[in-house]
């Protein structure tokens, strides 16, 4: 008779928690790795390691079950010790188990998301006859047969179960690494005999092998249709290849034929002609695949498709420029009469010589919304030129205006180039948008590029670095935009005829808004002019209370909110009056009120220019006694280098008035200018600074409805200041009813509307003796008298 033997049942802990397992079976004597996702198998392995680290891993009946409950897994498991385990970068935990034992389990619940169990143990046999010994050899011999076939056992493996001598450890390890179902691993699992294990994994791996040998023959029948297949398929490639390269040569002779006769017609130089058949010989003797094939056709393409020679007919009727003009942009009389002095005398000399191609550089400045690039726009428009913008602002490498040398890849041609190929002329007009908000970086300064672009000797052989080409610009119609000529160096402004563009007054936008901005707004918002009338008032108080500017893109802004909110409203209320409840429920409660500045010792309001405009700013003063050992000036509120030398220059005068009167001024003072984060600078503020001071040592105010502007000498001379028109629109904008300006800027005063001196009152001074006289008279705003002398 046979000996059968059974292990020892293991000590079992009281409680185990459960991992179930969807896709594997576990073996006792088998290390495996598993990757752990679930919620349900990560409490368990957590509560295991919190434990003893023994874990019971149970096979699920249906795979799919993604939360599975007890009766969803199999009665018989493994009890496994965790190896070692970590948390992987998807949050997904890589754990090694290590099987100890078969065991059931009873008692089972669920403690928080964790399924516990009693675990129960499971007997197996092993029996000691020749068959089981047979039986092992035969499996052990199979199973590395058919394991040097199969790539999903790895080497190490069959190494390790070659050297198996207990059965029951055979049977377990090759289980575990069999490729069959999870199903049929389970039933050699609960199988408790193991040389019952051993005969139906003989099997298995019988069947296994059976399978590889039909898998091989089939492979290799397979492999001989296709290397016929392939010998055929590589025989019809390399027709192909052949037929396309035939076709190729005569395609690619055909585009040299396009580019030689494109050189050949074109209206240039010898010198450029000889230039472009140099490229060209080097584009037909260099392979398509070799990157200095691709550049020299890159390079052709550029080169021809400048407009060499081509010169369009200019319309050149000075009417027809100004009803052009009058037609898009009201106001602006002093850049229309210029524009059409100009075409006025081109029109002449074209009389004369026949041929004029001779272009001109303005250059117009004024703060946004003012209408600089639609004038541009629209003497392209009645000239009858192209029109190409090319955009400055933020350009630091000289490249962008000169072209990039082909020194590398990526290389091109400059803004200018691209402008000209872009119009398909020689002369259109190019206008160099923000040309102050160009900047030096590290690859050049742009700005100095400009000054052989526009200088009318050097701009008829402009050469691009990319092009390396001489090109004549002397037809182009340069127009520059910016809005402020500070940052612009004198050589680049010479070069232009500058021409201001000023703000518009408040009757001037009303009309703008009724003549222009509010039809097309209704046009676009499907409206009919009947639909929402726009009285003046309406209008003036939205420019009042709810914009200040010089231009008119926030007024658009504003009034395109009206319309948008006037398409929410019934169309059964059409047509729809606008007044002023409806005003303030669309665009909100006014955001500028009238001026109620409460009058105060050492507070004056000055008059400054901006870059996108006029504007007041407040100009306060504070005096304290003397902290150390001498007197101090403090300044604050983003004040230039120029603005404080006006104030320096504004104490030593009133230090000079105090002395006279034999009063101490021996204090500390403080100057500041409202809106701190704004830079400010330039020679406007002098007398506004010395009327605040004087104010402040005095301890009496000035009157709150009185702007000031102008510089101040150390004898309280006062010379002329810039941008007078702007400022007076700011104070007529600010509620201001009194300006003080210097007398130098008579001219600049006498042409101003008659709706600005209507509005404000201009009072012209030569010195501070003056500006105090005229501070001291009665106010409008005032009911009585003040005094500073």
């Amino acid at each position: 008779m046979p000996r059968r033997s059974s292990s020892p049942a293991p000590s079992m802990p009281n409680r185990i928690a459960v991992l179930p397992l969807r896709d594997q079976v576990l073996f006792p004597h088998a290390t495996g790795i598993i990757h752990v996702a679930r919620k349900v198998s990560r409490h368990a392995i957590e509560s295991a390691i919190d434990a003893d680290r023994l874990v019971l891993a149970v096979a699920q009946r249906d795979m799919g079950t993604e939360a599975p409950e007890l009766a969803d897994l199999h009665p018989v498991g493994t009890i496994c010790e965790i190896l070692h385990e970590n948390t992987l970068p998807d949050g997904t935990m890589r754990v090694a188990l290590r099987g100890i034992s078969r065991a059931g389990f009873d008692s089972a619940a669920i403690e928080n998301e964790t399924i516990l169990a009693r675990p129960t143990a499971f007997q197996t046999t092993t029996e000691s006859d020749k068959g089981i010994s047979a039986a092992a050899r035969s499996v052990r011999d199979l199973f590395a047969s058919v394991a040097r076939k199969h790539s999903m056992i790895p080497p190490e493996s069959i190494a390790t179960i070659m050297h198996l001598t207990a059965p029951d450890a055979l049977a377990d390890q090759i289980a575990y690494l069999l490729p069959v179902p999870p199903s049929d691993k389970q039933v050699l699992l609960e199988t408790p005999s193991a040389k019952a294990r051993l005969e139906s994994i003989l099997a298995h791996l019988a069947r296994e092998a059976e399978i590889l040998r039909l898998e091989q023959e089939l492979r290799s029948k397979v492999e001989q249709d296709i290397s016929q297949s392939q010998r055929d398929y590589l025989l019809r490639e390399q027709l192909r290849h052949i037929q396309r390269e035939l076709d190729s040569r005569d395609s690619r002779r055909s585009i040299l034929e396009i580019y030689r006769e494109q050189i050949e017609g074109l209206v240039i130089e010898e010198s450029t002609r000889r230039t472009l058949r140099s490229s060209l010989e080097q584009l037909e003797y260099s392979s398509p695949g070799n990157p200095e094939h691709v550049v020299a056709r890159t390079y052709l393409d550029i080169a021809l498709s400048v407009p060499w020679g081509q010169y369009l007919d200019q319309i050149l009727d000075p009417d027809r420029v100004m009803e052009e003009l009058n037609n898009a942009h009201f106001g602006l009389h002093r850049v229309k009469q210029r524009i059409a002095e100009h075409i006025q005398i081109q029109r002449r000399l074209a009389s004369k010589t026949g041929n004029l191609r001779k272009g001109f550089a303005l250059l117009f400045v004024g703060p946004p919304g003012v209408g600089k690039t639609s004038v541009a726009r629209s003497l392209a428009a009645a000239t009858g030129r192209p029109l190409s913008v090319a955009a400055l602002g933020g350009v630091r490498d000289e490249a962008e205006i000169r072209g990039h040398r082909r020194t590398y890849v990526g290389a091109t041609a400059g803004r200018i180039v691209n402008a000209l190929r872009e119009s398909g002329a020689m002369n259109p007009v190019i206008v160099l948008d923000e040309i102050d908000k160009m900047s030096v970086g590290n690859t050049g300064d742009p700005s100095a590029a400009l000054l052989e672009l526009l200088d009318p000797v050097q701009q008829k052989h402009f050469v691009d670095h990319y092009l390396d080409l001489p090109i004549d610009l002397s037809a182009v119609q340069f127009i520059a935009t910016a809005n402020s000529i500070d940052r612009l160096s004198p050589a680049l402004l010479d070069r232009f005829e500058v021409i201001p563009f000023d703000g518009y007054t408040e009757g001037e936008k009303v009309d703008i808004a009724k003549g222009y901005l509010w039809p097309s707004l209704l046009k676009e918002t499907g409206f009919e002019p009947t639909d929402l009338p726009l009285d003046s008032d309406l209008l003036r108080e939205i420019i009042r209370h709810y914009v200040r500017e010089s231009g008119v893109r926030a007024l658009a802004r504003e009034l395109a909110t009206l319309a948008r909110r006037a398409a929410m409203v019934d169309e059964q209320e059409y047509p729809l009056s606008i007044d002023r409840t409806r005003l303030e429920q669309w665009l909100g409660k006014p955001i500028y009120l009238p001026n109620n500045t409460v009058s105060s010792p050492g507070l004056a309001t000055g008059l400054v220019v901006a870059p996108y405009g006029g504007d007041t700013v407040r100009i306060e003063v504070a005096i304290t006694s003397v902290a150390g050992d001498r007197p101090t000036l403090t300044l604050t509120g983003s004040m230039g280098a120029i603005m404080q030398e006006s104030a320096f220059a504004a104490l030593t005068w009133t230090r000079m008035q105090l002395d006279r009167e034999a009063v101490d001024w021996k204090k500390d003072v403080h100057v500041h200018i409202s809106n701190a984060g704004t830079p400010k600078d330039g020679p406007s503020a002098g007398i506004a600074i010395a009327a605040a001071l004087l104010s402040a040592f005095r301890g009496i105010a000035l009157p709150d409805d009185v702007a000031l502007t102008g510089e101040i000498g150390l004898t309280g001379r006062i010379d002329p200041v810039g941008g007078i028109r702007e400022k007076c629109l700011a104070a007529l904008r600010a509620g201001i009813s009194t300006v003080i300006c210097p007398a130098g800027n008579r001219r600049e005063v006498d042409e101003l509307e008659s709706e600005i001196t209507n509005g404000v009152r201009i009072v012209l001074v030569e010195s501070m003796t003056e500006v105090l006289e005229e501070l001291e008279r009665p106010s409008a705003s005032h009911a009585q008298t003040v005094s500073i002398l």
